[in-house]
């Protein structure tokens, strides 16, 4: 491609877009996210490669061709391309995440959920290569950087940048023959493999035992749930020897693929299926909106026409007063003039009322408010006129606000009397006249926010939403529940976790409390309300002791088994419930009366058999036990609670696990017993943690499990003395942690988990789910952002002496600085002081004038 075809081709120009993002992760390319400027809402992708020399002119004209060849349903469709300044600008498509991501959020997964998502991509990938290699084109980039996903799942490869045509005369890796489209096929079975386990394969301690790895075909067991056919073609594609390694259309004849092409065939239907029902749905609900509407304007016209008719025989019946006064008068001539001057004066103080009125209108709210204050009286029909009007109303507030999210417009209805008059409404008229329409309305008020809530006559409001627990709709009775369970949710102290509910009084005095608790007694209940009103009871019992032992009893059974449950969301309530009751000591007492934390430790020491039924049932009564544990200790700062547990060898048990046990068969609850252990450990006791050598262990995990949980351990224990000794030091635990191959490992992971995020609190934080309610806030600081902090911490007062990872990890620690998570930003900034306690460092960091906040 010369210069004059870029130009006489080319639609825009580089200035023709706006820079919405840099994705730059290299450095032979720049990746921007951008946006037509007249198309702001079509997100595209802008590649700028060298176009100075010969050799960047050739390469980033190759990838061009190779783009505009490639092109199909399954790659990211090229789009234009020109010349800016020295680069090349190619536009591609833009899909917003890739299988990199996938993997990630497949970590936390079951297996079946996982290999049904593998199995899909597997087979979206292979019509792909099957299309490049029917083109006689070599990807030679496989990886899931470069393999998107749509918005509809559909996966596309991206990333031609090393494309060639099947002259290469380039070796494959994991032989000495040329490379050929054989060699795309052993880079997807590595992908699905890593898709599968979410590890990979080939990994070694370090890079270069990586790569001999790969050179000799070396590669961990599969687990126990590959197996079958696709083991064997797994095991086929990674075949050392390139002719023995099976075709992209070979792979797609076999019989597991055409199984998955029939799946997806089916899949894709009933998809077209639910496409076309969502449109004849849409159509209606138009149609509906429109005849709507067309009632609307008539009530409206006919409502402007009542009060012309009312208006006229106003005016008719002053006009017959005023004949009638005047023929009165002609019957005495003696009053006539005196009459006369009544007529004016009454003329005139009308007429001042009428531009007072003008002058100082009733708003529109305080016109609803009042009107919604009318009591429905008369006669059946009068107040059934009455009722329909103010439910015509709140419909009318509630489309106003179903879609609009401003905190503001809510304020103008509390401020002018709406809500107090709905409220008035829910608390005074008969149970059967409160309709779902003035739930809608009351929920579209509140909008799940504490501030809005605050604003609300707290006692009126309760007192209502306490009273629709007895309607007999139970949709008005769910709606009322939920809204009660908000309020008690946001009536718990974020800063002082350790008070009572503030609200626990109001509720109990409108006898609430007794029918929640009457709610979660009742046996038809479904699991999912079960579990949401347990929830709420412990959040309304929170830090306060539960009098009821038999209720207590009820109660903490309940949370025992949903804590064995395998849904991570039922275990992240059960979680929360256990942490609001043991908020207070008595309820911690009687709990802990049934729990033999010696007999826990025996357990942890059981070894895992061969036999897979036998191990499962070990495992699963293991993963129960680190369960309770987490849930025990994650809201409890007790000290004197930590040092029994940490007695009973439970810890001794947790540490051999990480240390000897085959990591697949390490789950999350292990490490996050774990770290609820460590989180809140005071010096004393982490001393003693400490010569447990605890570092190896959990450094080992490292090397398959999701390292969240073990990073915020590990940070845990570094940042223990920090609390009672002078920080100006060097940090005691550095060299401990660097003869366990710690330094090294840490920053091979901050280079490797460098995109990665995290959201594993979500299930498990309150606070999380409250300021989700508030504001859709969520604790997403990245893998690399905690990792940034432990080594800031790692090297208080000395010097980070690889100049690489000091530079990334003072920006990742600047930057988080700005975010509006309380944990990482705090935290960051502790960070950057201790590393500007050495000078070079400091110099790092002041660098674009950065300060350093005391």
């Amino acid at each position: 491609m010369t210069e004059n075809s870029v130009r006489e081709s080319k639609t825009n120009e580089y200035e023709d877009y706006d820079i919405l993002e840099d994705l730059t992760r290299g450095e032979i390319a720049r990746i921007l996210k951008v946006a037509l400027k007249e198309n702001p809402d079509k997100i595209k992708l802008m590649k700028c490669l060298k176009y100075t020399d010969e050799k960047d002119k050739k390469m980033a004209d190759e990838e061009v061709n190779m783009l505009k060849l490639a092109e199909s349903q399954h790659t990211i469709r090229y789009i234009e391309s020109f010349l800016h300044q020295s680069d090349l600008c190619i536009i591609m498509e833009y899909e917003g995440g890739n299988l990199r991501e996938t993997i990630e959020k497949l970590k936390i997964l079951p297996v079946k959920e996982r290999k049904e998502i593998c199995y899909s991509a597997f087979f979206h990938i292979l019509l792909a290569l099957a299309h490049l290699h029917s083109l006689k084109i070599i990807h030679r980039n496989l990886k899931p950087e470069n393999i998107f996903l749509d918005r509809d799942g559909n996966v596309k490869i991206g990333g031609f940048g090393l494309v060639e045509k099947m002259t290469s005369q380039q070796l494959d890796l994991t032989s000495n023959k040329l490379i050929s489209e054989l060699s795309d096929i052993w880079s997807l079975a590595v992908i699905i493999i890593e898709c599968l386990t979410c590890v990979h394969q080939f990994a070694g301690k370090n890079l270069k035992e990586t790569i001999a790895n790969t050179k000799r075909g070396k590669f961990a067991p599969f687990p126990d749930y590959i197996k079958g056919e696709l083991k064997d073609i797994l095991v086929s594609m990674l075949n050392t020897n390139p002719v023995k390694r099976p075709s992209a259309m070979d792979l797609l004849d076999s019989e597991l693929m055409q199984l998955i092409q029939r799946i997806e065939t089916e899949k894709k239907e009933r998809e077209q299926v639910i496409k076309e029902k969502e449109l004849i749905i849409k159509e209606k609900e138009l149609i509906i909106q429109e005849l709507e509407q067309q009632l609307k304007n008539k009530d409206s016209q006919i409502k402007e026409n009542k009060e012309d008719i009312e208006e006229n025989n106003n005016e008719i019946k002053e006009e017959k007063e005023y004949i009638k006064e005047k023929v009165l008068s002609f019957k005495n001539n003696d009053e006539f003039e005196e009459n006369n001057e009544n007529n004016a004066e009454k003329i005139n103080d009308e007429q001042e009322e009428q531009n007072e009125e003008q002058n100082v209108p009733l708003q529109e709210l305080e016109i609803i408010a009042a009107e919604l204050k009318t009591p429905p009286v008369g006669n059946e029909d009068e107040i059934n006129e009455i009722i329909q009007q103010q439910k015509a109303l709140l419909s009318q507030i509630t489309s106003e606000l179903k879609y609009n999210d401003d905190t503001e417009i809510r304020k103008g209805y509390l401020n002018a009397g709406v809500a107090g008059a709905l409220i008035e409404i829910i608390n005074s008229q008969q149970l059967d006249k409160i309709t779902l329409v003035h739930m809608e309305c009351l929920i579209s008020l509140l909008q799940s926010k504490k501030e809005i809530i605050q604003m609300f006559d707290k006692n009126q409001l309760l007192q209502g939403l306490i009273r629709l627990l007895d309607h007999t709709d139970t949709e008005i009775r769910n709606d009322a529940f939920g809204c009660i369970f908000m309020i008690a949710l946001f009536g718990l102290d974020e800063s002082h976790f350790d008070l009572p509910n503030e609200y626990f009084d109001t509720i109990q005095q409108y006898g609430g409390i007794d029918k929640i608790i009457a709610m979660y007694r009742n046996q038809e209940n479904e699991d999912d309300q079960k579990t949401g009103v347990l929830l709420c009871i412990c959040f309304i019992y929170h830090a306060r002791v539960i009098n009821d032992k038999e209720l207590l009893h009820e109660v903490n059974e309940y949370i025992k088994f949903l804590l064995s449950s395998n849904d991570e969301r039922i275990v992240g309530i059960a979680s929360q419930a256990l942490g609001c009751l043991v908020q207070n000591s008595e309820n911690l007492s009687e709990i802990m009366k049934g729990v033999q934390l010696d007999q826990i430790a025996i357990d942890l020491q059981i070894p895992l058999t061969d036999n897979e039924e036998e191990k499962e049932k070990i495992k699963k009564k293991q993963e129960n036990h680190c369960n309770f544990l987490f849930a025990i200790l994650f809201y409890n700062n007790d000290a004197e609670l930590r040092m029994k547990f940490f007695n009973s060898r439970i810890i001794d048990a947790l540490l051999n696990i990480f240390a000897t046990r085959d990591l697949y068969s390490i789950s999350e609850p292990y490490i996050r017993a774990f770290y609820a252990f460590t989180s809140s450990i005071n010096l004393e006791l982490n001393n003693q943690l400490v010569l447990k050598k605890p570092f190896n262990p959990l450094l080992r995990l490292f090397d398959y499990k999701t390292v969240d949980f073990a990073i915020l351990a590990i940070l845990s224990i570094i940042q223990a003395e920090a609390q009672q000794v002078n920080i100006d030091s060097l940090n005691p635990y550095y060299e401990m942690f660097n003869e366990s191959v710690g330094i090294e490992k840490i920053f091979e992971l901050f280079h490797n988990q460098y995109d990665l995020t995290t959201n594993n609190f979500e299930p498990y934080d309150i606070f999380l789910n409250l300021h989700e309610q508030e504001r859709n806030y969520l604790r997403t600081e990245g893998v690399n952002d905690r990792i940034a902090v432990l080594i800031g911490n790692l090297f208080r007062a000395q010097e980070i002496c690889d100049a690489e990872i000091k530079s990334e990890v003072i920006e990742v620690l600047k930057a988080n600085i700005n975010k509006t998570e309380d944990w990482i930003r705090i935290e960051s900034g502790k960070a950057l002081k201790f590393l500007a306690l050495n000078q070079v460092n400091r110099e790092e960091i002041e660098k674009d004038d950065f300060i350093i906040l005391e």
